[in-house]
């Protein structure tokens, strides 16, 4: 919906064709999707492995709490797309290479925050998963 769509129409069209708005949707909904999507895979094997490790207390879970933890993760990934938006909203261009509107991170704090948002809502989970995966008898 946020890439193949856009990307095959403004193919066709040679430019992008669907105004402002939707400039910034596809350019900021890549970031949030992406972000929520790591954020729920890593809270899922996180809670396998309460589950598997502490059976006794998982079963103080309950569907509620998982729908709070995914709410929270939900709104958690909207730092990734609200931090550049706040910063420069208008910092968005489209890529005739790419047929893809971008986010260019071109002012100076990014010199420091891109490292950090890619630290923490990239390699973070993603570190996390690993370690989450190992086999139950290393525990």
């Amino acid at each position: 919906l946020v890439t193949v769509f856009p990307r095959t129409v403004s193919l066709l069209a040679d430019g992008w064709v669907f105004g402002e708005t939707l400039k910034y949707f596809a350019a900021y909904g890549i970031y949030y999707f992406n972000g929520a999507g790591l954020l729920l895979i890593c809270a899922m094997t996180s809670s396998k492995l309460f589950i598997m490790k502490y059976p006794l207390r998982s079963r103080f879970l309950s569907p509620h709490k998982g729908q709070i933890i995914c709410g929270v993760l939900w709104t958690v990934s909207l730092c990734i797309v609200i931090t550049p938006f706040c910063i420069d909203r208008h910092d968005i261009v489209f890529d005739h290479r790419t047929y893809d509107c971008r986010i260019m991170f071109s002012a100076p704090i990014y010199k420091w925050l891109k490292p950090l948002l890619i630290g923490l809502f990239t390699l973070l989970p993603n570190i996390l998963v690993i370690v989450t995966t190992k086999p139950l008898s290393s525990c």
